[in-house]
Parts: C-alpha cells; sequence; structure tokens
C-alpha cells in the first residue's frame, strides 16, 4: 500500500523547537500519512505565510523557518487525538515498523526529517530530528 491517508485538513497546533528558539503560534494544515514502504507524515506549514498582517507571530515565526531556521529543527509535538490515534492505528498494523519515521515539512519548499516518535502523553506525540550524533 503507498497511498497516503489524509488525517487532517483544517490547521491544528502545533509546538515546533529549532536550534535554542521555540514556537507554540504556527497551524500544521493537510496532515497526511503513509505507512508503506515506511511510515512517513507531511505537514503543511505554507499557510502560515500567507497572512495579511506581517506583524503577527504567526507569520514571523514561520518566515523566520522559511529563512532557514527550519534546517536547525528538532522537535515537532502534536497534540491532536484524532490525527495522533491514527498514526497509532497504521503503526500497529505493522509489527515491523521502524523507530525512525520520515516527516516532510512544506514551508516556501520540502523539507524531509527524519525522526523518532515519543508519546508525551494520552495526548501528545513528539517527534524528535534524528541526528547522527544521537
Amino acid at each position: 500500500m503507498n497511498r497516503w491517508i489524509v488525517l487532517r485538513k483544517g490547521g491544528i497546533h502545533l509546538h515546533i523547537s529549532y536550534g535554542t528558539g521555540f514556537t507554540n503560534n504556527l497551524l500544521g494544515y493537510n496532515i497526511k500519512l503513509r505507512d508503506q514502504p515506511e511510515l512517513e507524515i507531511q505537514i503543511d506549514l505554507s499557510p502560515n505565510l500567507h497572512k495579511r498582517n506581517k506583524q503577527i507571530n504567526t507569520y514571523r515565526d514561520a518566515r523566520e523557518l522559511a529563512d532557514g531556521t527550519i534546517s536547525d529543527l528538532t522537535l515537532i509535538q502534536l497534540d491532536d487525538t484524532r490525527v495522533i490515534k491514527a498514526i497509532d492505528q497504521s503503526r500497529r498494523r505493522f509489527l515491523n515498523v521502524s523507530n525512525k519515521w520520515k516527516l516532510t515539512l512544506y514551508l516556501g519548499r520540502e523539507w524531509p526529517f527524519i525522526v523518532t516518535p515519543q508519546v508525551g502523553n494520552s495526548d501528545s506525540l513528539l517527534l524528535n530530528v534524528y541526528n547522527e550524533a544521537n
């Protein structure tokens, strides 16, 4: 099965940590999941750049990330029960799901990452960006 499943079209609040900073101001849109050939999640952050008021924190944080800070990404935290449940159900269907997943963020362009999942609490999924030093 190599098809994408749309988990949520509308925006959900995300906690995003990068470098020495973080933001709770951004929304993730059009969240998709594919569980074959490997577990992969896609999240579109681009709508955060399409704000009329360029002075609001949402736009500023998205602009900072899109201008290159996103390459220092360390963590994405999802707090949407429906999305987390769908990801967990997909993961449980396959016994050989790796503990390293693929995450693709869209923000001005495509940003691919390898993440390791961690359940924070029953309503939270942490996607820790994997790097060779881990």
